[in-house]
């Protein structure tokens, strides 16, 4: 049985916060991660707890680094 969204689908269904709106931590956060650009929506969901924006922000860059000692490390490449 498919669930039924109540509203308009032309935006996001989760509520956030968004950078325009931010201040205090989470303002530091936007720009700490966004760097300028659009925050991708995986991120967007952590805005209303900005805490957790920021660590799985360095989580993931965490992973991405591993990911990419990885790939050097299984081509012959320097660590």
């Amino acid at each position: 049985m498919a669930a039924h969204l109540e509203g308009s689908m032309s935006g996001p269904w989760i509520e956030r916060i968004g950078p325009d709106e931010a201040d205090g931590t989470l303002a530091e956060a936007y720009e700490r991660i966004s760097r300028g650009r659009a925050l991708d929506h995986i991120l967007e969901i952590h805005t209303l707890h900005p805490q957790s924006l920021i660590d799985h922000y360095a989580l993931y860059r965490l992973c991405i680094q591993r990911l990419l000692l990885l790939s050097a490390t299984s081509r012959g490449g320097a660590p």
